[in-house]
């Protein structure tokens, strides 16, 4: 059921560390993307008393070169922050009328410039939590 996995050591003090690191691997078919997603549902749950965090989450596909793209990775994280309210909204449609016109053109955007507009997006946020599966498919 992935229990173990939730309440293992390992998740549980990648959970209260700030700042940490939880790399799971393994060969493809063995349930790592379940427990991405109840590790998702897991952080979810926890923070969902606290308005000013955020749970992002980016799954990718082996069969998408664009899916393991840092680019297309950091463009779903921003808009995972921005439709979380107005203040982020606003953040994002003043990046947009600057820089990113389209996301479309995210391929196109520097990482540089895409991790610039992640900072700014994610500024209101205290704490982040982001769950990325498949990465290295």
């Amino acid at each position: 059921t992935g229990l173990w996995f939730i309440n293992g050591d390992p998740f549980t003090d990648w959970l209260k560390t700030p700042h940490s690191k939880l790399w799971v691997n393994g060969f493809a078919g063995l349930g790592k993307t379940v427990l991405a997603s109840m590790a998702i549902e897991k952080v979810q749950s926890c923070l969902a008393s606290n308005k000013s965090s955020a749970v992002l989450f980016f799954f990718c596909d082996h069969s998408s070169e664009d899916s393991q793209d840092i680019r297309v990775i950091l463009g779903s994280f921003i808009y995972q922050l921005a439709i979380r309210g107005s203040d982020t909204r606003a953040k994002l449609k003043e990046l947009q009328s600057s820089r990113l016109s389209s996301p479309k053109v995210l391929k196109e955007e520097t990482f540089e410039d895409l991790y610039g507009a992640f900072r700014q997006v994610a500024q209101p946020f205290e704490e982040i939590c982001i769950v990325v599966d498949g990465l290295d498919e």
